[in-house]
């Protein structure tokens, strides 16, 4: 009797194990996917933090004012928007301007006006500010200036700052202070940001 063979394998026959290749791989590109939109958050994450960082440096930033000294105009706790790359990419300080600044020898900043520009011959006598022997018009102060204050030549380079609230101010008349260097100004008051119902703009 002849042996009944069974017929050899052709090499079609499905492979049973496709289906779970399949779902590895699938797996696999979903692992990679995720990985991949995990490193774009945090791509995404660091530039936001980085910009921010750069732009608080160099272009704005927002300060909370602290005291009386910059009454009626400024008050404590208001908020203020600061433009800090004005002064290094457009102009120079104007007469005026609400500034931010440091005081030399001082680590705090402080918000105050520009009164006097370098070069010029400033005076304060019978509570009047005068600038090259010309009264100086500040609609903005609180009050009438209680102490006079010796004529000075502001050094180039150098402005003198004084608080809107003159008998209630730390600033350039102070001889601790005196004559701000242009490189210890941070830049210049902008607007009002907080509270909402005080916003307006500080520009003269």
């Amino acid at each position: 009797m002849n042996d009944i063979q069974e017929p050899k394998g052709t090499g079609s026959e499905p492979n049973l194990d496709q289906p779970t290749t399949r779902v590895a791989k699938l797996e696999k590109r979903k692992r990679k996917s995720r990985l991949r939109e995990g490193l774009d958050w945090v791509i995404t994450l660091v530039l936001a933090m980085a910009l921010a960082f750069f732009l608080r440096l160099y272009v704005v930033e927002f300060i909370t004012v602290e005291g009386p000294s910059m009454e009626p105009t400024l008050v404590s706790d208001e908020r203020v928007l600061i433009d800090k790359g004005i002064y290094n990419l457009f102009c120079t300080p104007q007469r005026g301007e609400i500034v931010v600044t440091h005081f030399p020898g001082e680590k705090d900043i402080f918000i105050k006006r520009i009164v006097g520009l370098p070069g010029e011959r400033l005076e304060i006598r019978g509570g009047q500010v005068y600038i090259d022997d010309q009264p100086l018009e500040e609609p903005y102060i609180a009050a009438p200036m209680l102490q006079d204050y010796d004529e000075i030549v502001i050094p180039e380079g150098h402005y003198m700052v004084m608080g809107d609230n003159r008998n209630n101010s730390h600033d350039s008349r102070a001889s601790v202070v005196g004559p701000i260097p242009r490189d210890l100004i941070v830049g210049r008051a902008v607007a009002i940001s907080w509270p909402l119902d005080a916003w307006r703009g500080l520009l003269p």
